[in-house]
This record gives C-alpha cells, structure tokens and sequence, in this order.
C-alpha cells in the first residue's frame, strides 16, 4: 500500500495524493513475484486527500471480504498439470509492504508521532524513546492487539474510542477480519526506505551522529532530548507501489 503525487511535481505550491493497493503473489520466484506484468492492482483509493484514520477501511473491506472467503471456502480448480483431479486453492494475506506512515494507518497502528508510538511492546511511548536496550523489551500478543482493536471497535461514543485510542494507540482495521492475521509479525519494517534509500544510515550518521569524529563535540545537545532535531531532510522518493 503506498500513497503518490499523481501530478508527479508540486504545481503552485499544492499537491494530491493517491492511493494504490497492489497484490504480489509470493509463490512466484523473489526476481519474478514484483514484475510489473505480475502484480494485481487490487484497489486505488482516490485523492485529493489520503484517508483520514480507519476511514482506510472502506477500502479494504472488499478486498478482506475476497481474501477470508479464499481462506474459509478456498477455490476448486477442476484440474491443474500438477492435479489432474483437481485441488483448492486456498490465498492469504501473508505479509503488509508500505512504508511507515501507511502501513500503520491501514493496520490500525498509531502514528510514529503518537505518544503509543510502538504498540507492538508494552510500556512504550515518547518519554521512554531513547530505551535502545531491547533486551528488556516486553512484547504485546497479537490477541492483546486484537482485543485493543475490538475494544475501539465497540466503544460507543467517540470520546470513550479517541481514550481508548490515545491509550493503547489501536483502532480497528478490517485486517482483523482474517482469523490468522498477526500484526507483530506481518507489518514488516519498510526495507525499501530503510535499507536502499538510506534512511537507516541518514538516522545513525546524521541523527544519532556516530560517524562524528570522538574529539569533537556532538550536536545532538539540545534540552529536550527525547527527539532530536534534524538539520535536514531525509532522503525522498517516489516508491514503487506493492502490498
């Protein structure tokens, strides 16, 4: 899932966004399963503006609904040339691609810039981000995830879901639908951002500033230290789009 400028250029100074939900199958070969030729356009959700919060949902819910009945049900192929009697196929949703700010929206994840910013241990939140020492990390369940979702779900009013919310930074996405859906373990870190395009590298050497030389004193010493500022951007693209 990825948003784009279909415009390509900001024109005057404004900008559109649009979406796209694009399907791989990863029982094709890794040099193969990404092939313009070989991915499914599954849903394109309009612009000018991304979807606000679980406002996503309207948007996957057919393509949930197609996947839990290929799930529950699969699909009778009468003969293949490796079953002549046929088989079932049954089709998952195996894995969400997107880089971090729509992965969590269509997971039902709090922003990076939530207080809850990792929802997937417990315990943390803005005033404990720079606890690197991951050892002592306690993570969350998929059922404690899944019940936080519910709970959103079925709050009543929106005052008791913006709590809920701001509490546990969960809401509800139709991802859920699918009894096998994981989210600690199928929302994987972005590698395309952070490994090809640098923006690992960028935080550690500009943002973390290990690559300093010792002898010369660090620029990360401003007051409020939980998130240091950066003194420039990160490095842009415009991605490719895949789920």
């Amino acid at each position: 899932v990825d948003w784009f400028n279909p415009h390509l250029n900001k024109a005057a100074g404004k900008t559109a966004s649009c979406g796209a939900v694009t399907l791989a199958c990863l029982n094709l070969p890794p040099e193969l399963r990404n092939k313009p030729e070989n991915l499914f356009l599954a849903a394109i959700i309009p612009g000018p503006r991304e979807p606000i919060g679980e406002n996503v949902n309207g948007y996957l819910k057919p393509i949930v609904d197609a996947f839990l009945v290929s799930y529950l049900r699969g699909t009778k192929y009468t003969e293949t040339p490796l079953h002549t009697n046929g088989i079932v196929s049954r089709s998952v949703i195996a894995v969400l691609i997107g880089d971090l700010p729509a992965s969590r929206k269509v997971a039902g994840f709090a922003s990076h810039s939530h207080n809850v910013h990792c929802v997937t241990h417990v315990g943390h939140s803005r005033n404990t981000i720079n606890d690197i020492e991951y050892e002592g990390w306690v993570p969350r369940s998929a059922e404690e995830l899944r019940g936080a979702a519910n709970a959103w779900r079925g709050a009543e009013t929106e005052s008791e879901r913006r709590k809920l919310y701001k509490l546990n930074g969960i809401r509800w996405s139709e991802l859920y639908h699918l009894p096998y859906w994981d989210p600690t373990k199928f929302v994987p870190v972005d590698g395309m951002h952070c490994l090809f395009l640098g923006l690992a590298q960028f935080h550690v050497r500009n943002v973390l500033g290990l690559d300093q030389d010792s002898s010369r004193p660090s620029r990360r010493t401003q007051k409020s230290a939980n998130i240091p500022r950066l003194s420039k951007s990160p490095p842009r693209s415009q991605s490719e789009v895949q789920i």
